[in-house]
């Protein structure tokens, strides 16, 4: 099921849908909303993990860098549906981001997908 994706007129940048929050789980929809304020600039992700933990004393689990990883895996088959994906950066102070997925490409049977630059 294809469903339009509307993108901000001024930055191009995805709006998300009741749609999409209702695809998610409470800590993705917590991820999608860090991310979707962070807007195309994007967000490190040691800033995502502490946006996300900023009410535990504690500063959450020890694994949380990890479980933000594993979530982002869980979303995107979901953000797809609704034509978006998170993008990450390489390397130390990787800059997460939502953007539109433009197209799928598959090569030697592995999806790959590319997001608007």
């Amino acid at each position: 099921m294809a469903v339009s994706l509307e993108v901000c007129e001024c930055c191009g940048h995805p709006l998300p849908t009741l749609e999409v929050q209702l695809e998610l789980t409470p800590r993705q929809r917590a991820i999608f909303g860090v991310l979707q304020k962070a807007g195309r600039a994007g967000i490190p992700l040691s800033l995502l993990v502490e946006r996300l933990y900023s009410d535990h004393p504690d500063g959450g689990p020890l694994s949380a860098l990890n479980g933000v990883c594993v979530q982002r895996q869980h979303m995107q088959s979901k953000l797809a549906k609704f034509g978006m994906t998170i993008t990450t950066s390489k390397g130390h102070g990787s800059i997460w981001r939502l953007e539109e997925l433009l197209k799928t490409e598959r090569h030697n049977g592995v999806e790959t997908a590319h997001a608007s630059a």
